[in-house]
């Protein structure tokens, strides 16, 4: 089976095909705010399966370890497949790491790993196997957490994968949303979003606001992605039109208290995830 995957604005798509070597979510911090979601879902796949589809000239870099640097579209902020080692010791070849939440269809996950970095908001609530940090037989240690900043209001701490950026949220979340719509799962390349909301008032950047890029789908009547132009971690978006400020938890480094509400936009869910955790579903916005 071949499976087309794209960022947000079109800009970068590729294909795979063939089974992946590796599919599994990833709960370490890295990959929460590089991604902006509480997890993020990756296919390690062989390079002759990967196939890039179209330019690559808004593809940006950021480097997070030694052996791998994250990519992204400066345009729109989506996370990116990037070739690199792998880090399975039965798998010799080098491939390329394909973010699930790019896809529509795709093989299901296998496993969760860096289950002691979960975010402390997300219940796993599914029956695939949990690894603390990586999977045995390997040893490669642990995944460094970024580091915190200091709450200057007293509120819960975020900000972006590289440290250009820093808020707080300071007010409770009115709500938080899982959603599941194909535009936040290629904003986030992942399995869904998780944003919590608040009024305009309750975020406020202690840092390199002016570091945010913002990129509006054309056809859409209120929705954007704001990520870092540095390292492209999903940030807080100020929603003018509307008065309110949208968060995505994964951009977090403190617990928020409040938890999901539902799944909502459940119709356009990806084929290959699952939902298990017994929150309320809605195929599309929740009734008012």
């Amino acid at each position: 089976m071949i499976t087309n995957g794209s960022c947000l604005c079109g800009a970068v798509t590729w294909n795979v095909s063939g089974e992946p070597d590796t599919a599994y979510h990833c709960h370490c911090k890295i990959c929460r705010k590089a991604h902006g979601a509480a997890f993020a879902t990756y296919w390690f796949m062989t390079p002759e399966n990967f196939h890039w589809t179209g330019s690559q000239d808004t593809v940006k870099t950021y480097p997070t370890s030694p052996s791998l640097d994250r990519t992204f579209c400066g345009t729109c902020g989506s996370a990116l497949p990037v070739a690199a080692s792998p880090w399975m010791s039965e798998e010799t070849k080098d491939g390329v790491y394909v973010p699930a939440g790019s896809h529509d269809y795709g093989p299901a996950p296998q496993i969760h790993i860096f289950i002691a970095h979960k975010a402390p908001w997300h219940v796993v609530t599914d029956e695939l196997t949990q690894h603390d940090e990586y999977p045995p037989p390997n040893n490669f240690g642990t995944v460094r957490d970024p580091r915190l900043s200091s709450a200057k209001h007293g509120g819960t701490r975020g900000g972006c994968l590289c440290g250009a950026i820093q808020f707080e949220v300071v007010e409770p979340f009115e709500t938080v949303h899982q959603c599941h719509c194909g535009r936040c799962r290629r904003a986030r390349a992942a399995a869904h979003a998780t944003n919590g909301f608040t009024s305009l008032e309750g975020v406020v950047f202690t840092k390199g606001e002016t570091q945010i890029r913002t990129y509006k789908v054309p056809e859409a009547k209120y929705f954007s992605h704001a990520f870092c132009g540095t390292c492209g971690s999903g940030m807080p978006r100020v929603d003018l039109n509307r008065q309110i400020a949208v968060t995505p938890l994964g951009s977090l480094d403190d617990d928020p208290i409040v938890r999901p509400a539902d799944n909502i936009f459940v119709a356009s869910k990806a084929a290959w995830y699952k939902i298990t955790d017994g929150l309320p579903e809605y195929a599309e916005m929740p009734p008012t």
